[in-house]
Parts: structure tokens; C-alpha cells; sequence
């Protein structure tokens, strides 16, 4: 009742307007067919049309009136020798179905080779991919010419996925509002857009993935922009001025027209600011476009004036509303782009018929996939469906049909060679029981079907391999200045390899966007919070002499100080109920640390400044997470942890934590006060405490003594001063590998090293 209602409603809508759907030209055709024949036509001929719907019959019995021959032609019929194959997976299929139809071509085919896929729209981007694959093997290589078409897919595509315009789309949402992070990293790569060089834009899209928020607005990715001006990168090269500058005024110009789209008007004039502004951002680039971008970019600007033609039957609009508007008319209209005649055809099952092939491929037919099954239409009585026999009402219908039609392919060309998946997704398949009777092919003469492809045809054209054993790089250029600081000791320690691919090559990983804060910003947070902490408070003896209530009231203040800050940074994760969680977290936390510094013997803390030293040859940056000043005037140096942490990873030819004993050896050749002990400060609740060694008395609980400590690689030396020594000996000859170009691949700890390791593609470590 309520479709019927719907239906009278849209049929008196359109009578209103004069307007006439594509489901009533028929019924419109049969009205005036009469005066608009005028004798000239006398046959028409039908291809391809099993089951006429009644409208159908209805118009070729009119024709048969006014004695025009209607005729359904049948293709040849051939006798075929049809065979039967099965394949591990659809993609396997897919594949020798491709291999098949190039050799097809190859050997000079007449007439066109045919591939039928059921559900062809559900995986059209892979088979594209697979047939892309095999017929022009090279094209996806960069700089590669569009390939001439040797296939063609019958089905088209969303104009909206096509990614020339799914990128114009997203840079009009950009304008909208906010981006998803995935959005943000595919708009700021795309190469159909301007702002900035390629290069450039990727960096900004790394930094956006350590920051790690869900969402960003312009605004946010402008100041983002300008912030990144002039920081050096992991290859010590710089980020260029002009770049920066270009990109955050055109993210501001983008910003500008986003800000306009508050006020309501016509959707034709909304078509003509998002064709104005398209060209602002660029679109769709300034490379040359291949022959099927550019049909989508027409098909696109065409879209633009349908969304104009609609300003009749819309009311104003706002920005919001008229783009979504725009994208669903780009949703919903297929493109398809044109291209000259392909000998390889790959049709969906209803596209397939009527069509003389010179071979044919018929993929897909497993037991759940065909016959297809029924689906009657949900807004009609089920009964009457099947009375009426309307298209997939009732399960008896569709085998009927899939029965005729496998007999019709099967007779459509020579060679005709039947296929299915085995599984799917784990799940085992078998033939569907209108193929079981075909015999079953020869695998060995499929698979000798098999084309080389480009990475094949490399290898075979490459002479006989040539192993290298090559593991001493460039030395160091003695006037390049050596990024890094303690990092380059601590890469060199674990593998040679590493420190040479990070620091000099400028290898680095890609963070994986985490909208959570994880253990890396919890860890920052709270140093912070103590870094806070310690320039209101000074030292130990204020400390001691504050009440309960203004010790409170401190770790309050700074707390919600660092949230600021961080929130500013992460406005869309760091907010809410986790704010109040973070709050309760840090202060807890700072509170029980106070506790343990109230227990040590008085000191003063340093105010923390970076300071350029030269240790062991190469430059380091000196900022410790605290220095304290002891009574008699020597040093303690504290490094916060909130992971796993031992001293002894300051010790042995290859530490793992050099850089305490790095920052011991800089303060001590500076001349401000001899370094007397060095901590471990576990930021890890239920852990807290001090992990370290010094000279002489207690620095604080959990420093020991380092002549009478029992931890590993303690006794290598007899006394504090005598470890420094043995400290400069080690890191010296560390530095010195590194700027002679020690690249070798040789992880300290084999497998445990190279566990959390990003490199390992690029030192192959696993085909040593």
C-alpha cells in the first residue's frame, strides 16, 4: 500500500511538470508510434533479448501492426568444446583468464575474446588490476604512458571513484570543514592538485601521522605548514621556505571560500564557485592527462552543469547541502570512458548474450554464485512476482533462465572454457551443477597459457647476478654537518647499518596514525609535568617546605598547563572524559614522584638549556631530562623512563642506552661541575623510583655505589672515573666507525634487534 502510494504520488509529480522517466518512453513510444512511423523502416532485427518484459512485447506487437518485421536474431551456433577448470581462488582465475585471452590475442584471434564475470560491479577494480597486469605490464611504473586499451571492461564506474574526480570532490570537502586523516594524507599527495611540491607534501602528510589526530581542519594543516618552515629533515636537508609559505597560503585561500558557504543560494551558482574554486586549488593538475583522465574531467565539468540545470526544482542551498547534492550526482552516474575497439571483451553475465565470440571465457560458475539467486523485489507482493514471472521472483525462475543461458554461452564461440574458485575467503567451493557435466580441462595446458610479465621480463633480461659484499659507504664529508646527536651512538651500537640508513640516507618510517595517545605521548606528558614542576619549585628544600594543600594545588596548575598544550595540538583526541582521565593520571603520578624526592639527600635543579657539545667527534645537542646540583657542587644527571629500563645498558662495547654516559662525558669536558652519579627515573605506576649508579654515598634511593654494585658490566671497571673512561674509549670508537662509513649489517642481537627494526626491507637482513 505504501509503494502504491509513492507511486500514484511520483506519477502525478511528473504530470505536473511534463516530465517523462526512462521506464515510461516505452508507454510514451506506443502513444505516438503510429504517427511517428512514416513507412521508412520494414525490419527490425533483436540480439541478445531472452525474456522481453511485457512493455517489450507490448511495443513489437504494435510494430508487427503497422507491418514492420520483427525479428530476434540468434548468433551462430557452434558446437564448442567446452571444458572445466577450477582454480585455487578468484584471483587465480582471474589471472589464467587474463593469460588466456593474451595468448588469445597474440596468436591472432578473429573476432572478439570474450570474459564473462559474474557480479562483475563487485570486483571490477581487481579484475582491472589483474587483466592491467598482464596486458600492459609497465604501465603502472611512474612516468609511463597511458597503455593503448587491449581490453575493455563493459561495466563502467561512479563517476565519484574515478580518482581525478574523487580528488576534486575531496578538495571541496576540504573546504567544508574537517578531513579524516586518511582523507588528508590521499589529498595531500594527489597529483591532480597544486600548493606545494609533491616532496613537500608528503612530509607534511608523515607529520599529521605521528601527531596522530582523527581529523584536521585547514586552518590546522596551515599552521601545521608554517610550523614545519625550515626544520631539517632525517637526510640534514632543509624544508624550503617557499614551500611552506605557497602551501599555507593557498590552504588560507582554500579556508576563505570554505567560510563563504555559510549563506544559502542557487545550486547554479553554487556549480559556478565550485568550477572557480577547483581551478584556485589547482585542479587537476599541471601534468599532461591521459586520454581517460581527461574524458572524467569533461565528464565532471558536464556533472557541474547538470547540478546547475537542477536550480529549477531545488530550493537555495548552503555549501554543505549543494556539494552533497554534487556528490550524489557524481555517485550515481556511471562513467565509462571511450576508447577504440578492444579485441578482449569482459562483460558481466546479462552483457555477455547474443554476441559471437571467437573464444570465450566463463568465470565464476561455483555452486553458490550460479544459478544466481532470487531477489524479488521487497515492495511487491512475493506472490504476484512469481505469478507474473517478474525478473529473480522465485528461485525455480532464476534456474530456468541460468540454465538457457549457460547452454546459449556454451554454444557462443569455438573454444569455450568454463572456471571456478575452489574457495573463498577459506570457505570451500565446488562447480555449480549446471558445468559438472563439461569435462575437466588439462591444468599443464592453462597454465602453459602464462605470459612473462614485468617483473619476469627484468630478471630475464638481466645478466647473470652479481653479489656484492659492500659494506663500507662514503666517509663522512669532514664539512657536512652530522644530524642525529645521541641517536647516531645508539643506532651505531645496535647495527652499523642503521645509524647509516637513518642519518645519512634519511631513512625513517612512516608513524601509524594512532587517534589515542599512546605510550610515547603519555611518556612526554609527564615529563613535562615534572619539567613543570621542578622550575616552580627549584630544589629539595622548597619542596619540603610546602603544605599538602600547595604541593596540591602546583601539580594541579602545571598539570592542566601541559593538557593545554597538548590539547591545542590534539584538539580532537585529548578532550572529554579522557582530559579528566589524563588530569587524574598525571597528578596521581607526580604526586607519588614528589614523595620520592622528598626521601633524598637536598639538591638544587639546574634550569634546563641546550647546549652544542662535540663528544668523541661528533656534535651532540645536551638536554637531560633533569640535572641536579648536589651540595657539594657535582652533578646528577636523571633521564625519565616509563618503559623497561636498566642501567646496565650503559655499559659494553655496544650499549644500548648510551645516552647518559654521553651527556656525563660533555659535562664533565665543559668544566660545570663533575657528574657524580646517573639515573634511570621510572616514570611507570608501581614502578616508580630511581634505577642508577654513581660515586661514592647514596644520590637517591635505587642509585647504588658503582665500585660495590653486583650489575652486569659494573666491575669492567675499578672505580666511577675509571668508567668514564672506558665510556669515551667505546663511544669514540663508535663515532669513529660511523664517519669512516660503517654500514655493515650486523645487528648487536640478532632477532631481538631487528624485532621492532623498520629497515628491514632496505638491509635484507633476512635473505643474509
Amino acid at each position: 500500500r505504501a509503494f502504491r502510494g509513492w507511486a500514484r504520488e511520483y506519477a502525478s509529480h511528473c504530470r505536473r511538470g511534463n516530465w517523462v522517466d526512462l521506464a515510461s518512453v516505452g508507454d510514451l513510444l506506443l502513444d505516438g508510434l503510429a504517427v511517428v512511423h512514416a513507412g521508412g523502416t520494414r525490419r527490425v532485427w533483436l540480439a541478445g533479448l531472452d525474456a522481453p518484459t511485457p512493455q517489450q512485447q507490448s511495443l513489437f506487437a504494435a510494430l508487427a501492426e503497422l507491418g514492420i518485421t520483427v525479428e530476434n536474431r540468434q548468433p551462430p551456433c557452434h558446437d564448442g568444446n567446452g571444458l572445466r577448470f577450477g582454480f585455487a581462488s578468484q584471483d587465480d582465475e582471474l589471472q589464467a583468464a587474463a593469460h588466456w585471452a593474451r595468448q588469445r590475442v597474440e596468436d591472432g584471434a578473429v573476432g572478439p575474446v570474450g570474459i564473462v564475470v559474474p557480479g562483475l560491479a563487485a570486483v571490477r577494480h581487481r579484475v582491472a588490476a589483474i587483466f592491467e597486469d598482464v596486458f600492459a605490464p609497465g604501465a603502472a611504473r611512474p612516468g609511463s604512458a597511458e597503455p593503448t586499451a587491449a581490453f575493455n571492461i563493459s561495466l563502467g564506474q561512479p563517476l565519484a571513484e574515478v580518482q581525478v574526480v574523487a580528488d576534486a570532490l575531496l578538495s571541496l570537502r576540504a573546504m567544508d570543514g574537517r578531513l579524516s586523516l586518511p582523507d588528508c594524507g590521499r589529498w595531500l599527495l594527489s597529483p591532480y592538485l597544486g600548493g606545494g611540491d609533491a616532496s613537500w607534501r608528503a612530509r607534511l602528510d608523515a607529520q599529521l601521522r605521528q601527531i596522530g589526530e582523527p581529523r584536521y581542519t585547514l586552518r590546522r594543516l596551515s599552521e601545521l605548514a608554517v610550523r614545519m618552515d625550515g626544520k631539517p629533515h632525517a637526510d640534514g636537508t632543509q624544508s624550503s621556505h617557499g614551500n611552506a609559505a605557497s602551501f599555507a597560503t593557498f590552504l588560507q585561500d582554500l579556508q576563505a571560500h570554505g567560510a563563504s558557504g555559510t549563506r544559502r543560494q542557487a545550486v547554479s551558482d553554487w556549480a559556478a564557485q565550485f568550477s572557480s574554486w577547483l581551478v584556485g586549488a589547482g585542479w587537476p593538475g599541471d601534468r599532461a592527462l591521459g586520454s581517460q583522465e581527461y574524458q572524467a574531467v569533461q565528464a565532471f565539468r558536464e556533472l557541474l552543469g547538470s547540478l546547475a540545470a537542477l536550480a529549477p526544482v531545488l530550493p537555495p542551498l548552503d555549501f554543505s547541502a549543494a556539494l552533497s547534492q554534487l556528490n550524489r550526482l557524481a555517485a550515481g552516474q556511471v562513467f565509462q570512458a571511450r576508447s577504440g575497439a578492444a579485441p578482449v571483451q569482459i562483460l558481466g553475465v546479462l552483457e555477455a548474450a547474443g554476441v559471437d565470440y571467437s573464444h570465450l571465457w566463463l568465470s565464476g560458475l561455483h555452486h553458490q554464485a550460479w544459478p544466481e539467486p532470487a531477489r524479488p523485489n521487497p515492495f511487491l507482493p512475493i506472490k504476484l512476482q512469481r505469478e507474473l514471472q517478474m525478473p529473480r521472483a522465485g528461485s525455480e525462475q532464476q534456474l530456468d533462465w541460468a540454465r538457457t543461458w549457460t547452454a546459449r554461452m556454451l554454444a557462443s564461440a569455438p573454444e569455450v572454457i568454463v572456471s571456478y574458485p575452489r574457495t573463498r575467503a577459506d570457505e570451500p567451493l565446488r562447480a555449480s551443477a549446471l558445468i559438472v557435466q563439461l569435462p575437466e580441462g588439462d591444468d599443464d595446458a592453462i597454465r602453459s597459457n602464462r605470459i612473462p610479465g614485468d617483473a619476469d621480463r627484468v630478471h630475464a633480461a638481466a645478466p647473470a647476478a652479481e653479489f656484492l659484499d659492500d659494506t663500507v659507504a662514503p666517509a663522512v664529508d669532514p664539512g657536512r654537518t652530522v644530524r642525529g646527536g645521541v641517536s647516531v651512538f645508539k643506532d651505531q651500537a645496535a647495527c652499523p647499518f642503521r645509524a647509516f640508513a637513518i642519518h645519512r640516507l634519511g631513512a625513517c618510517d612512516v608513524a601509524a596514525p594512532d587517534s589515542s595517545l599512546d605510550p610515547r605521548v603519555r611518556g612526554n606528558l609527564a615529563h613535562r609535568l615534572l619539567e613543570l614542576l621542578w622550575q616552580a619549585l627549584g630544589g629539595q628544600p622548597r619542596l619540603l617546605a610546602m603544605s599538602a594543600r600547595e604541593r596540591g594545588e602546583l601539580i594541579r596548575t602545571c598539570a592542566e598547563r601541559v593538557l593545554a598544550d597538548e590539547a591545542r595540538r590534539r584538539p580532537h583526541t585529548l578532550r572529554g572524559r579522557l582530559l579528566g582521565m589524563e588530569q587524574t593520571r598525571l597528578e596521581s603520578l607526580a604526586d607519588a614522584w614528589l614523595d620520592i624526592e622528598a626521601e633524598r639527600t637536598s639538591f638544587e635543579v639546574e634550569a634546563e638549556q641546550s647546549e652544542s657539545r662535540t663528544v668523541a667527534g661528533l656534535p651532540v645537542t645536551l638536554r637531560p631530562d633533569r640535572m641536579d646540583r648536589l651540595d657539594d657542587g657535582q652533578l646528577f644527571l636523571v633521564d625519565y623512563k616509563t618503559g623497561q629500563c636498566n642501567p646496565k645498558d650503559w655499559f659494553g662495547e655496544r650499549p644500548d642506552e648510551p645516552q647518559l654516559p654521553v651527556y656525563a662525558l660533555a659535562m664533565d669536558d665543559m668544566g660545570e661541575g663533575r657528574v657524580a652519579g646517573l639515573a634511570f627515573g621510572v616514570l611507570r605506576p608501581g614502578d616508580l623510583g630511581y634505577r642508577g649508579l654513581g660515586d661514592g654515598a647514596e644520590l637517591a634511593p635505587g642509585v647504588n655505589n658503582v665500585s660495590s654494585s653486583r650489575l652486569h658490566g659494573a666491575r669492567e671497571a675499578a672505580d666511577w672515573d675509571a668508567h668514564k673512561l672506558l665510556w669515551r674509549q667505546r663511544l669514540s670508537r663508535l663515532a669513529q666507525a660511523y664517519l669512516e662509513g660503517d654500514a655493515r649489517v650486523d645487528p648487536k642481537i640478532p632477532g631481538a634487534t631487528c624485532r621492532y627494526c623498520e629497515l628491514q626491507l632496505l638491509c635484507r637482513i633476512h635473505e643474509s
